[in-house]
């Protein structure tokens, strides 16, 4: 990869202090424009995964609350009968045991979500090499400034 980047790059010493600069600038413009073009592209593609798991977890939560319907009546009657007949009781009993059961569920899931990793890692490592670049660039520029007044 250094040797790619030896040969794009134009030997700086050889260059006017002006024209290396321009040249410095304008890479830095370029490589700004492909780090923001990187980071939409990691951020489309997260926002991507982001809703297809959410549509299916959207899907899987109807299906079960289908499901859940029937074998709530069915807990209801029979708790209901078991207190009596008293089916309100029963309905209140199942309810707060559901909405219970529902929270935990909820925060479990939270605890997962905020544990997932959105902060564009290929970014941030491209960002830090070419910063790194930059930092080269900029000492072999005033490197050969030092070098052309002491000749």
């Amino acid at each position: 990869m250094k040797d790619i980047q030896k040969e794009t790059q134009p030997n700086i010493e050889n260059l006017p202090i002006t024209q290396a600069v321009q040249d410095l600038m304008t890479a830095l413009r370029n490589l700004f424009r492909s780090e923001v073009k990187l980071a939409r592209t990691e951020i489309k593609s997260s926002l991507r995964t982001a809703m297809k798991d959410f549509a299916f977890v959207a899907v899987a939560a109807v299906v079960v609350v289908l499901g859940l319907l029937s074998f709530v009546g069915f807990l209801v009657i029979g708790l209901g009968r078991i207190l009596r007949e008293n089916y309100w009781l029963s309905a209140l009993i199942i309810g707060v045991a559901f909405m219970l059961i529902g929270s935990i569920m909820a925060a479990a899931l939270l605890k997962k979500l905020s544990h997932k990793d959105m902060s564009l890692p290929h970014t941030r490592q491209n960002i830090r090499h070419d910063a790194d670049v930059v930092q080269s660039q900029i000492h072999d520029i005033r490197h050969s400034e030092k070098w052309r007044k002491t000749s």
